[in-house]
C-alpha cells in the first residue's frame, strides 16, 4: 500500500503533464496558479457590453493575484459597506480600474462571495460611467493551493 506522502509525490508530476493540455473546463479541479492561468493571476480584456459600449472584463483569484511574482504591485479589492456601496477595484500592471454596483441583494450576495479569500471572480465594468455590469463569483478548493490552506 501507498503512503500518502509516496502517492502525492508521484501525482503531482503526473497531474502537471495531463494539465498542460486540458482546457480550462478540465482544469476545475486543479489548482489554477499552479497551472499558470491568466483566470487565476487575474487580467483585463476589453469588451462589448450590451448597447454598444466599450467596457472591460476582468478575471482573476485572489491568491492567483496574490501569489503571482510578474507585477509586483498587483492587487484586487471587493468592498461592502454596511450602508450599501458595493465598490470593486484592481489594478494590474499600474492601471486602476473600479467601479460600483448596484445595491440589490443579488449583487450584495455576489459581492460577499467574490470577497472570500478563494473565489474566482469575472466583473464586467463601463470604464466611461464607473458602474459594473456583470459579476460571476465562485468559492472553491481549486482556487487556492494547498500550500495557502
Amino acid at each position: 500500500m501507498l503512503s500518502s506522502r509516496k502517492l502525492i509525490s508521484f501525482a503531482a508530476p503526473l497531474l502537471a503533464v495531463l494539465g498542460a493540455g486540458l482546457s480550462t473546463q478540465a482544469l476545475a479541479g486543479l489548482d489554477l496558479y499552479a497551472t499558470g492561468s491568466t483566470i487565476s493571476t487575474g487580467s483585463c480584456v476589453a469588451q462589448v457590453l450590451p448597447g454598444g459600449q466599450q467596457g472591460l472584463r476582468c478575471t482573476g483569484t485572489f491568491y492567483g493575484i496574490r501569489a503571482q511574482r510578474a507585477d509586483a504591485n498587483r492587487w484586487v479589492e471587493f468592498g461592502v459597506s454596511e450602508s450599501g456601496a458595493l465598490l470593486f477595484w484592481i489594478n494590474i500592471n499600474g492601471t486602476l480600474r473600479t467601479c460600483a454596483a448596484p445595491n440589490t441583494q443579488g449583487w450584495k450576495d455576489a459581492f460577499v462571495t467574490a470577497a472570500s479569500a478563494s473565489a474566482f471572480f469575472e466583473i464586467t465594468l463601463n470604464p466611461a460611467t464607473g458602474v459594473c455590469t456583470s459579476l460571476f463569483a465562485a468559492s472553491g478548493s481549486q482556487f487556492k493551493a494547498a500550500s495557502a490552506l
